[in-house]
């Protein structure tokens, strides 16, 4: 099986997306997050790794619970599981986010194992209901996981697209949910992955939100978690009737129905097509397959389906081209024409080609920063000084300029000029420390953290 963890290429498929969540789901056992024990582990089998792990308020030691191992690409399980701090408050989860596994990180299975068998150590799991989440990067090392270790049962992948490819054969064929906002730079791979891994005998889909690459809020992400509990009742036959099978069908129904009313019938069709992949063979959904028929039907829903694909379309072609221009143009171009683009999103009042220039100015970002990253790693100090001057153009608010300066300039020999930029970095928001200490002399990374 081949896995890919590079840097997403540019792809184009046709658009099938969801929308967000619009009223509170909650299971009869929610607890305020302020009771939950969220504390830091060491593994006893191997102590370079750690995690962080949340408890559900009401942990005993002998009931066993559903498992969430969670994966950020920067290694910070703190963050992560408390991006997931619903599953443990609303459903009783534990919820445990690595701190080693990260963007770069070459040693997964070992990592893979020692995580795992710790926690099965020492708490009390649930392995028939053990599932795996991640953002970014980490959402490519959770699905990877879920092949390395068949006790997992489904996979939430966050803002990244499938590791799948059609030369391989994935034995894990496990129920997979692409979360993405709809300014995500990695939008176009996902929607991709949802058509690829239906060819794979996956059962899969794509959740869309209203947001950026980032973790998702506390509301979208309690929806999302849902994949895992519907899961759960379908394997499960205790849970046939669950009420909480009943309460989403309303909410998906209310919402829907209202968005028809609205004569909104792109968006009550993606409803009722994220009812049917969330609730399926839960309950009867030709009702909803009905609805989504009429939605495709009515007046207008054509038309903003031609918009859609010309806005993606626009997009592919704008990205080909901005990775051209990574290796050609100066920052005086890169200047006009992010003035351009922004020019775009000022006079554009299309909502398709507001969300495709938004997340094409986030791939820039994104594709600027991988330069500079690898120009940096292959020492290729000449194009990393354009390119880091380029990336601080195109997103002068990225933490990630001021320190790739840094480590420009302390490879350059000037390691005054090196601290000054890592402590812009760190005023400004760089939290990547471990990068920072891999890759910056040690005077030079406790110096960042000095007041002048």
């Amino acid at each position: 099986m081949k896995f890919n963890i590079t840097v997403p290429g540019i792809v184009l498929m046709f658009l099938l997306n969801c929308s967000c969540h619009q009223k509170e789901m909650k299971s009869n056992m929610h607890f305020p997050d302020s009771v939950i024990n969220i504390s830091y582990q060491k593994c006893s089998s191997d102590t370079s790794q750690s995690y962080w792990i949340a408890l559900p308020p009401n942990w005993d030691s002998i009931q066993r619970r559903p498992l969430i191992i969670a994966f950020d690409p920067h290694g910070n399980g703190k963050l992560a599981v408390q991006s997931l701090i619903g599953a443990a408050t609303d459903f009783g989860y534990l919820v445990a986010g690595s701190n080693v596994i990260r963007n770069g990180y070459d040693k997964m299975e070992n990592a893979f194992a020692a995580l795992t068998g710790d926690i099965l150590n020492r708490y009390q799991v649930n392995k028939d209901r053990m599932y795996t989440v991640g953002f970014s990067g980490g959402g490519r090392f959770a699905q990877i996981f879920s092949q390395m270790n068949p006790d997992i049962k489904a996979v939430i992948s966050i803002g990244a697209g499938s590791v799948f490819n059609q030369s391989g054969a994935p034995g894990n064929k496990l129920p997979l949910l692409f979360l993405v906002g709809d300014e995500d730079f990695n939008y176009m791979e996902i929607i991709n992955s949802y058509k690829n891994l239906e060819l794979l005998g996956f059962k899969s889909y794509v959740f869309e939100f209203h947001g950026k690459h980032e973790w998702p809020e506390r509301q979208i992400m309690d929806e999302a978690l849902l994949w895992f509990e519907f899961d759960d009742c379908r394997r499960n036959k205790t849970r046939k009737y669950d009420p909480l099978i009943r309460d989403y069908l309303e909410i998906i129904n209310e919402k829907a129905g209202r968005l028809m009313a609205d004569q909104d019938n792109m968006q009550a069709c993606e409803e009722y097509e994220k009812g049917i992949a969330f609730l399926a063979e839960l309950v009867n959904t030709k009702s909803m397959a009905k609805k989504i028929k009429l939605c495709r039907e009515s007046p207008g829903y054509k038309d903003n389906l031609d918009k859609k694909q010309y806005a993606l379309n626009l997009e592919t072609r704008l990205q080909q081209g901005y990775i051209s221009a990574l290796n050609q143009k100066d920052t005086l171009w890169w200047r006009n024409e992010i003035r351009r683009l922004d020019q775009e999103l000022n006079d554009k009042n299309d909502p398709y080609l507001l969300s495709a220039y938004n997340r094409v100015k986030s791939f820039i970002s994104m594709a600027a920063y991988s330069y500079c990253n690898s120009s940096l790693r292959e020492n290729d100090l000449d194009r990393a000084a354009r390119l880091i001057t380029i990336y601080r153009t195109v997103d002068p608010a990225n933490p990630d300029g001021y320190y790739f300066s840094a480590l420009y300039y302390s490879r350059s020999g000037q390691p005054g000029r090196a601290t000054e930029y890592f402590r812009i970095a760190v005023d400004s928001g760089f939290s990547d420390f471990q990068k920072a200490l891999n890759e910056l002399p040690g005077d030079i990374y406790k110096a960042g953290f000095l007041t002048k």
